[in-house]
């Protein structure tokens, strides 16, 4: 696998996002993309210029995803902007550390309650990694 990317399947009252990517970083910012795609849709605004660095841990890797876009999901809850674009700083099995920078939707499609645990997984592949969640809207 050479290019990361990501595509959205439906689910009643959920939404499954799949993920691939070269990297396991890469793959943790395909997630995020993904997420503020089913949240705002493909087309956003500008991006803001304001940072702020977030930090997550867990048990293990797949642990470590869900609560990644729970922290996400939190964050657009609380300040009202997206996050499509990460900046990873730091990634374990077990820790994440990121930056992100918020984005205003032009318009706001699916609200996402939480990342679940449910289908879970992530795998390594020949060309990298490849992710499948279900988001509970």
């Amino acid at each position: 696998m050479e290019v990361s990317r990501h595509w959205l399947e439906e689910h009643t009252s959920e939404v499954c996002i799949a993920a691939e990517a070269p990297t396991l970083d890469g793959l943790f910012v395909e997630a995020a993309a993904a997420l503020a795609e089913v949240m705002g849709g493909e087309e956003l605004a500008a991006e803001g210029s304001e940072e702020h660095e977030v930090q997550v841990d867990a048990s293990d890797r797949e642990a470590l995803l869900v609560s990644w876009l729970d922290e996400l999901i939190f964050q657009v809850d609380h300040n009202g902007k997206l996050y499509p674009a990460p900046r990873i700083l730091e990634l374990t099995d077990r820790e994440l550390k990121a930056t992100l920078r918020g984005v205003d939707p032009l318009e706001w499609r699916t609200p996402v309650k939480a990342a679940t645990f449910h289908d879970l997984h992530i795998e390594e592949t020949d060309g990298g990694f490849r992710a499948r969640v279900v988001l509970d809207v």
